[in-house]
């Protein structure tokens, strides 16, 4: 299924092409986040996620952004709607801690491997 979105429903008659473009690429981050909008009920919890993405040294973006700049995006973007699926922050978060640990996993076996060749 393709990756769809939509901000029809925001009023960005003041936005700059920066604040377009990034409306257009946040998709990528809500799909991340496995989070499908950005609502005033919701944007805490996506700001946590990317957050959480940040500090563990996987976040969305090639640059960390401050929080202060991500909540002025979020709340920019409230009523921006996509069609990714949606996770519970428990799931969510077992699913990056799985993740992490498998990446760990990797990187020892293969550190192990190149040891063993050197001996």
């Amino acid at each position: 299924m393709a990756l769809k979105y939509d901000y029809t429903n925001i009023d960005c008659s003041n936005w700059s092409k920066e604040d377009h473009d990034i409306a257009h690429g946040f998709c990528w981050t809500l799909m991340a986040v496995e989070m499908q909008d950005v609502t005033e009920k919701n944007w805490k919890e996506i700001l946590f996620r990317i957050l959480y993405l940040q500090k563990v040294g996987h976040g969305p973006w090639t640059e960390d952004q401050e929080p202060k700049v991500i909540i002025q995006w979020l709340k920019k973007l409230i009523g921006y709607g996509t069609n990714v699926g949606e996770k519970s922050r428990a799931k969510w978060l077992r699913a990056r801690t799985n993740y992490i640990a498998s990446d760990v996993e990797n990187k020892l076996v293969y550190s192990l491997k190149e040891l063993e060749l050197q001996e």
